[in-house]
This record gives C-alpha cells, structure tokens and sequence, in this order.
C-alpha cells in the first residue's frame, strides 16, 4: 500500500520552500516503510484522479493571491470530501489564510474557502524566530507575516507561542486545528526541521488507511537528533529553556 500526497499549487506557494512539506511527509513515509508519492496539482489542473491521504498547501505572495484563492476553490469540493475523510491537511501562510473564511488584502478583502472558521485580519509586519509548544512537541522556525488570525468558534489553536507572536491576535497563540486541517503560520519549510508534527500528519493518514509505519531506522533518528540539536541552539538564543 501506499500514501498518496496532495501538494496544491506548489509553483504559486513554495515562498520559503513550504511546498516543500510535502517531500518532506514522503520521505519520512519511505524512511518507515510506506511508498509514498507526492502528486502536485498545479493552478489550473484537473482534479487528480487518485484521492489523497495528506494534503498540503504552501504559502505565496500577496499579489498572487486571488489566483491562488480561485485555485484552491475549484478544488474546495475534492478538498471538503478528504476532510471528511479524515484526510490530514497543512496549511501555511497564506495558504491557511485562503483556507479561512477571509483575509484582508491591501484593497479590500478576499473570500476564502472556509475549511477554517476564523479570518486573516490586518496586523503589523511580523518577522523574526517562532516557537511554539504543541502536543506534538515544541515547534520551531520562523514567521513573517502582515496579518493576525481572528479565530473563531470551533477551532483551537495548534500551539502556546513562547517566542515571538504568533498569529492568533493578542493572546500568545499560533495556528488553527479543525478536524484533521491544520493551519499554521511556522515556515521553513515547518515539517523539515519539526519531525514530531511530521509524525502526527503521517500516522493521521496510515491510521485511516489502516497502514503499519515501521520506527524509520537510524536515519529518521538521525534527522531528529540534527534538528533536536538546532533547536536546542535555536530555543537557548531565545532565553528559553
């Protein structure tokens, strides 16, 4: 059996290489024994034949955004279906921001999908190193952002920010948790340098498909004890513990 990885709109959303986390859940899969393939839907394509078990969706630039949103929204009914699957999902940046209810553009503000019940609301520039504690272990990377995420009933958080904003206004919160969608504002791309949230994506789908993932073998613990290293430098820099 094997895993079939949605990446939506890689050319108009891999800005800080979030496309990225697609190849990132694939290899992961193969390092635990599971084929996995990476099947990328560019703007425009038809709707892929094989149905997904993880979905991904990167960030872009604000000028692209309508023709991301028009994108994503001929493929909401293919996307709302593997939800209700179960299917897991990431969103990123602008691509949680278009999963929402709406955001709010320079010129006005743009509809979005709805797969999450909050809206992108305008905020200050954020920029700078992001951590976050989550379920699935302390999350880092980095942020850079125009907006805040007005959550809204229905959602929780995906984490406890404990350095830098985040991008739940005012309240030291990061992401947003649907169902299986998970939205956040972590770039690097967020599952390269975070295998515990990587993990929790994967076992969503082997679990649904009723997969076995093996323990990935020395280079999976590898990988993870790099960027356990990185993070620990990272998390110290901060003051953090």
């Amino acid at each position: 059996m094997s895993l079939a990885i949605w990446s939506l709109l890689p050319e108009l959303g891999n800005i800080h290489g979030d496309a990225g986390n697609a190849d990132v859940l694939a290899v992961r899969a193969r390092w635990c024994g599971v084929d996995a393939e990476v099947v990328e839907v560019a703007a425009g394509a038809p709707t892929p034949t094989r149905e997904p078990d993880l979905v991904v969706v990167g960030s872009g630039f604000d000028a692209d955004a309508e023709r991301i949103r028009d994108g994503l929204l001929a493929l909401r009914p293919a996307i709302v279906a593997a939800l209700e699957r179960g299917v897991p999902l990431l969103a990123v940046g602008l691509g949680w921001e278009l999963l929402s209810a709406g955001v709010e553009l320079d010129g006005g503000a743009l509809e979005g999908l709805g797969v999450f019940p909050g809206r992108a609301v305008a905020a200050e520039r954020r920029t700078g190193d992001l951590v976050v504690d989550t379920t699935w272990g302390r999350l880092v990377g980095y942020e850079y952002h125009l907006r805040d995420y007005a959550a809204a009933a229905g959602e929780r958080a995906l984490g406890t920010v404990d350095a830098g904003i985040g991008r739940v206004a005012g309240v030291g919160l990061d992401g947003s948790v649907v169902g299986t969608a998970h939205g956040t504002a972590l770039r690097g791309p967020v599952l390269a340098r975070n295998g515990g949230l990587a993990d929790h994506l994967l076992r969503l789908a082997a679990t649904r498909r009723g997969i076995t993932l093996g323990d990935g073998g020395g280079q999976l613990a590898r990988v993870d004890a790099w960027n356990a290293a990185i993070a620990e430098r990272t998390t110290r820099a901060l003051g953090l513990r």
